[in-house]
């Protein structure tokens, strides 16, 4: 159950950087009316969606505000299309491709979770002599995770390089880190 609320968490901190980015636009054009109106409305809409489904149980309520949490950034993207002239549906259309190569990687890695990864992993607990028991689940997970991690960065920096998507800086402050790390010597 926990793992279903973290995907669905996911889901909705998705659009976190569009809603601060949005609002701090606004702000800094001097229009903390709009602010207010737009944090009165969600406020109101929020509530509203939460009376309309916690009959339903608490998955689907989380569902829909997660989903509530997309039409949110839209409505508070929408007074920069005048005062920037950046209108939501272009903030959303700039970062569908990063967007589109996640879910292919996380489907990618989840194929693999559920099929061979999975079985290849508990080979590997398995045969290891030291693990006792009663920890060979939990080992099992966490071979996991960090084989799920390994896979999903791999597939994710791999087409977001071959679709030209990396951004430069990430690769200016991976030059960064490692001179931080391994100093250049000094002829």
């Amino acid at each position: 159950m926990s793992a279903t609320f973290l995907q669905i968490c996911c889901f909705y901190f998705v659009v976190t950087p569009f809603h601060t980015m949005n609002l701090q636009i606004i702000t800094a054009c001097g229009h903390s009316d709009y602010f207010l109106y737009l944090e009165i409305y969600k406020k109101i809409e929020f509530l509203l969606l939460i009376v309309l489904t916690y009959r339903f149980g608490i998955i689907v309520m989380t569902c829909c505000v997660a989903a509530n949490s997309y039409l949110s950034a839209f409505i508070n993207g929408w007074p920069n299309r005048k005062l920037i002239g950046y209108p939501p549906w272009r903030q959303f259309a700039d970062i569908m491709p990063l967007f589109l190569i996640a879910i292919s990687a996380g489907a990618i890695t989840k194929f693999f979770q559920l099929q061979a990864l999975n079985n290849w992993l508990q080979l590997i607990v398995l045969k290891m002599q030291f693990v006792h028991a009663a920890y060979q689940q939990t080992v099992n997970n966490w071979l996991q995770l960090i084989a799920g991690t390994a896979i999903f960065s791999t597939i994710y920096f791999g087409l977001a390089a071959v679709t030209r998507q990396i951004p430069k800086d990430i690769f200016t402050l991976a030059t960064k880190i490692k001179s931080k790390f391994h100093p250049v010597p000094q002829a």
